[in-house]
């Protein structure tokens, strides 16, 4: 499989996982309140724990690897973390507080750059990363979901 047929099978395969995650929370009504709640809090922590997952197994080792030891790597996520944090700012002083979808969306362009850079340098653990990526979408298109919903609840 050539490069960009891999980049663009992972990055779609991974992002299929948002709406599917949406699909889920519209079935507004599980067999009963506690175990609605309950599977609403277990998908949260889910995707953080993957999230956590794909960080400590996948993108350090091989961002360490990369940048062969570089402390430009500490500035570069810093800017990357202040960047997001001022987008979201600007959002929320204009009354458009939707972190969850917001966050999902941005998410989206440093994951694919990650698969592709993952790709472009022949690793192995592409297919990891793309299903750590995917099961972490899950849950993000789940509580977007819910997150419009209840924006339009108001």
């Amino acid at each position: 499989m050539s490069e960009i047929a891999a980049i663009l099978f992972y990055t779609i395969a991974a992002g299929a996982c948002i709406p599917l995650g949406g699909s889920l929370a519209s079935f507004e009504r599980v067999r009963s309140r506690w175990l609605e709640q309950e599977l609403r809090h277990f998908l949260i922590a889910f995707g953080g724990g993957i999230l956590l997952g794909a960080v400590a197994v996948v993108l350090v080792p091989e961002g360490i690897a990369s940048m062969q030891g570089s402390l430009w790597t500490i500035p570069i996520v810093l800017a990357g973390g202040l960047a997001f944090f001022m987008i979201e700012r600007a959002l929320g002083l204009r009354r458009r507080e939707t972190p969850q979808v917001m966050g999902m969306l941005l998410d989206y362009v440093p994951e694919a750059i990650a698969l592709g850079g993952l790709v472009a340098l022949g690793s192995a653990t592409v297919p990891l990363l793309a299903a750590l990526i995917g099961l972490q979408n899950l849950p993000e298109g789940f509580n977007a979901f819910r997150e419009l919903h209840a924006l339009k609840q108001r």
